[in-house]
């Protein structure tokens, strides 16, 4: 019989392939788990900020949390590292800094419940967005400069705001607890 309750196993990423530097010891962890390989300022890949200033420091901290994961891969279900899905990414970050309290769930639905949504115009970085597609949701961060920062098939990365255009836009969201 088949153990339908198997673990899947753990899923191991190149994050290097030249040296740091003229450090060639730098490639003997050559297949880490945990280290995200984009986002960090002077490394290959490393990308600037593309969104709007952050309106509150609990905004600005979360931001910053955020902006750790950078690179980690996207796993369906993923609610914390090394892999998250898009709504185990926002639940995660916005639990860590107190934006949502740790009883609520992190999933779309869910999160989007816990919401209420921002009239067109009002949106601020740090507002969620949300799609709703043929079979499957999907939330983001709101960066401003019509960007995001979610995880979807390519990982948690920035992303514009018309990266999800097959789905549709339902809108602007925000916990009205972090103003």
């Amino acid at each position: 019989m088949v153990n339908l309750f198997r673990e899947p196993a753990g899923r191991r990423r190149r994050l290097y392939t030249t040296p740091v530097g003229a450090n060639w010891n730098s490639l003997i962890d050559y297949y880490g788990d945990s280290r995200p390989f984009i986002g960090y300022e002077g490394e290959v890949g490393w990308k600037p900020y593309p969104g709007a200033p952050m309106g509150t420091q609990q905004l600005v901290a979360m931001l910053r949390f955020a902006e750790q994961y950078l690179g980690y891969p996207y796993v369906w279900g993923g609610k914390s590292p090394p892999g998250f899905d898009c709504s185990g990414f926002v639940g995660y970050v916005y639990k860590s800094v107190g934006i949502i309290p740790d009883w609520v769930v992190s999933y779309t639905g869910t999160l989007m419940d816990y919401c209420n949504r921002v009239p067109d115009g009002d949106q601020m970085p740090g507002d969620l967005v949300f799609w709703r597609g043929t079979s499957t949701d999907h939330v983001g961060i709101y960066v401003g400069n019509g960007m995001i920062l979610d995880c979807s098939g390519g990982g948690v990365d920035y992303r514009p705001l018309s990266w999800h255009s097959a789905m549709q836009f339902l809108g602007y969201y925000r916990n009205w607890d972090s103003d």
